[in-house]
């Protein structure tokens, strides 16, 4: 069975690496808890898209692509990618709730296909649709290095058994 995951958006990646006081102590606290096979966080290739705006924190001079690079290539990040059914979920999440952002509802529909039960932001806007979706329902939760979810709690809420692996 592998270990329990959760996903995080691309703000949590963006604070993370860019040593936001918001992101301390607890994501240095979660990737700790990875590198040592506690947990995996999920990321949605989409994030890898996204986590470009990491420019607007960073100082003139700081390399955000290598860190990027790095933080994707880690072997407890597991990036899945956006398939069909990911899309059309997002796409009724954003009917369902009035000024959902198609990018925010692509992460959270991600949860929910491969039944992640935490998704870890600092979106406002997500924080709010806490426990709305999902069975069980889906946590959306600021990052939180307490008690890592638990893997018998996981599954693939969709008609396929596949479960993402870790890709370089």
């Amino acid at each position: 069975m592998p270990p329990p995951r959760r996903l995080w958006d691309s703000c949590t990646i963006i604070y993370y690496l860019a040593g936001k006081a918001e992101a301390n102590p607890d994501c240095p606290e979660i990737i700790a808890q990875a590198r040592r096979g506690e947990l995996e966080i999920m990321v949605s290739m989409l994030a890898e898209a996204e986590v470009a705006k990491i420019d607007n924190e960073l100082g003139p001079g700081d390399d955000s692509e290598s860190m990027i690079r790095e933080f994707f290539g880690r072997s407890y990040v597991v990036r899945v990618a956006l398939e069909v059914e990911i899309a059309r979920e997002a796409r009724r999440l954003v009917r369902a709730y009035k000024g959902m952002k198609p990018l925010d509802a692509v992460h959270i529909a991600t949860a929910l296909r491969y039944a992640v039960p935490i998704l870890e932001t600092y979106d406002a806007e997500m924080l709010k649709r806490t426990e709305q979706e999902g069975d069980p329902p889906l946590i959306i939760r600021k990052p939180d290095a307490g008690e890592p979810p638990s893997a018998a709690k996981q599954g693939n809420l969709f008609e396929s058994d596949e479960s993402p692996s870790a890709s370089s």
